[in-house]
């Protein structure tokens, strides 16, 4: 009769120890931030959205840059010599990070968007102006792109085609927030 006391004290003791600690495993699962050491520096993590090229084909993002770069478009001229002879490319940064192409570095600093927010209906649409450091080649200065207008840089046209996220009237989005698209194509 003992035995089965000793046995059935142990069985609960081991069913004890066992739920405590699926308890503590569970808050420590749930509770410890993931260290950035996990995650090597040279992986590069791509959005998984496309992008519509001048040809109508469809492209992912791809690279350690995650641009969309488009397939070759034979209707530009250039020497072979070029990088961007036969290539439009896409360049997404945002204020902080600086993106590079083609020997193209473009690091955006500040933004003024006077766009009229979707949730209104405005009598002007307005624009959004990104003030940045460009680098092309070796030369470095800073350059101001409006939305929609191309700026002629070296040879390439360089023209900031998207901005994100739209503008709500009700909602301040911090310039960190903003994702810019540029366009960059070999001067014809």
């Amino acid at each position: 009769m003992n035995t089965v006391k000793t046995y059935i004290w142990i069985v609960l003791g081991l069913v004890i120890m066992c739920g405590g600690a699926f308890l503590v495993w569970r808050e420590l699962g749930m509770s410890t931030p993931v260290r950035e050491s996990v995650i090597p520096d040279s992986a590069t993590a791509c959005t998984l959205d496309a992008h519509k090229c001048p040809d109508g084909t469809w492209v992912g993002r791809s690279g350690s840059q995650c641009q969309f770069v488009c397939p070759i478009d034979t209707s530009m001229k250039g020497s072979t010599t070029n990088p961007l002879s036969n290539t439009v490319l896409l360049l997404e940064t945002r204020i902080g990070a600086t993106s590079t192409a083609a020997d193209i570095t473009i690091a955006p600093n500040a933004l003024q968007d006077s766009r009229c927010p979707v949730d209104v209906k405005c009598v002007q649409a307005g624009t959004v102006r990104v003030r940045t450091t460009l680098g092309v080649g070796t030369s470095t200065h800073a350059q101001e792109f409006v939305l929609g207008k191309p700026s002629v840089q070296a040879g390439v046209i360089i023209t900031l085609v998207s901005v994100s996220p739209e503008k709500e009237s009700k909602k301040m989005t911090p310039g960190r927030d903003y994702r810019f698209v540029f366009k960059i194509e070999q001067k014809q």
